[in-house]
């Protein structure tokens, strides 16, 4: 099966929206990206809140980590 349509199905399963939509940026409930550290690494970030992420609980260093980051938020 094809990714974008494994993809519908998820989302119309558990009643998601999906946005790429950066001006739609604070009308979320979730929002994951990924930002560079001052020394140059990458983290991700998955968050509920995007104004005041918290460090200990929304940030990842490994990309990997953020399907079960974002499971947990649309639970």
């Amino acid at each position: 099966m094809q990714e974008d349509r494994q993809i519908e199905l998820v989302k119309n399963h558990l009643g998601l929206s999906i946005s790429k939509d950066v001006d739609d940026f604070n009308n979320v409930d979730c929002i994951i990206y990924s930002e560079s550290t001052a020394d140059g690494y990458d983290i991700y970030v998955c968050t509920n809140d995007s104004r005041h992420p918290s460090i200990c609980e929304d940030v990842y260093y490994y990309d990997h980590d953020l399907a079960n980051a974002f499971e947990e938020q649309v639970r």
